[in-house]
């Protein structure tokens, strides 16, 4: 067992042991955190659940309500969405307008309509929040979603800039610069293209200075996809090979695939059928040892089918034993 999780459950099995609810209370959210941070996300529940009955038998508001809100979390992020919005609801009923525990009890309720899809809901939430506790970073990066959901990029792409600062000042120098990733595809998608290359030049720089493979991967991707874009082909396969190359360092499987399927578009436009093939036969050998043949095929499967469709089976089974032929010859 994990040192942390264990530490928790022999504070759990001391407080049984005494007569002080309070304690045993305390114990139960001690060790759901712990049970949460694990990963083990139902036995959380089932420990939060006993606190909140003690904490209601207790009748300590302000800690009934912080179990409220917690257990509302983790039933959403079990899918357990209905009882999550029934804990949420509990919950803000129990707060006062304009109080920094209505701000946490909408942020929740906010993450839930996310869940649901209902992007006007959470907006809606994230609005009464932030207009209560404007130094939340979480919450500006959830309204982001909410409003790119409902197709207002340019909205999105300022509340991910808040965001931005908001971790900045929190010294969290890595969530900052996903929040820059986030910002600049929003602006991209709002077509302030100008906007979307200084935030991403100045971010690339921070990167290389933190060392930030995975944030480096995602810029390069998006490099690669501007050069496109201007038709500069030979730019964005650089962009892309650096993007491979970063996403491979980082483990970062969405911004490797999107890399490699790029390169072997680029590939493809070029007449290379051996390339573009075998980029992602390549691209599908290689997550698969790094982790796992099921997330290699769901990622590669649907790209090399579509090849099949657009080339047709003789071509595309001769690309294939071009690219088997060449790989035994190296061997």
């Amino acid at each position: 067992m994990d040192p942390s999780l264990q530490a928790t459950a022999d504070q759990l099995t001391q407080a049984r042991a005494q007569s002080d609810p309070a304690r045993l209370a305390d114990a139960l959210l001690r060790h759901a955190n712990a049970l949460a941070v694990a990963g083990q996300l139902a036995p959380a529940s089932v420990a939060l659940d006993e606190a909140l009955q003690l904490q209601r038998h207790r009748g300590a508001r302000d800690d009934v309500l912080r179990c409220l809100l917690l257990s509302a979390e983790l039933l959403r992020l079990q899918g357990r969405r209905a009882e999550a919005g029934e804990r949420a609801r509990e919950g803000l009923a129990m707060t006062a307008a304009g109080t920094v525990d209505h701000a946490q009890a909408q942020a929740v309720v906010g993450e839930i309509a996310l869940s649901d899809g209902d992007a006007a809901g959470a907006e809606r939430a994230f609005d009464i929040a932030l207009a209560i506790a404007r130094d939340a970073p979480a919450w500006w990066r959830s309204r982001a979603r909410a409003r790119a959901a409902l197709g207002r990029s340019e909205e999105a792409a300022a509340d991910l800039e808040m965001a931005r600062d908001r971790w900045l000042v929190l010294n969290d120098d890595a969530a900052a610069r996903r929040a820059a990733i986030e910002a600049a595809t929003a602006w991209r998608r709002a077509s302030r293209i100008e906007r979307a290359a200084q935030l991403v030049t100045a971010t690339i720089a921070e990167a290389r200075a933190a060392g930030d493979e995975s944030a480096l991967g995602a810029l390069e991707l998006l490099n690669a996809t501007a050069a496109l874009e201007r038709r500069d082909a030979e730019a964005a396969r650089a962009h892309a090979q650096a993007a491979r190359t970063h996403a491979l360092a980082a483990r970062a499987p969405d911004t490797y695939v999107g890399a490699t399927v790029a390169l072997a578009k680029l590939a493809e436009h070029a007449g290379d059928d051996t390339t573009a093939y075998g980029t992602l036969a390549t691209g599908w050998a290689t997550v698969s040892d790094l982790l796992g043949p099921e997330l290699a095929r769901a990622a590669f499967d649907p790209p090399l089918r579509e090849l099949r469709l657009r080339w047709g089976s003789e071509r595309f089974n001769a690309a294939r034993a071009a690219y088997e032929s060449g790989r035994r010859a190296q061997a």
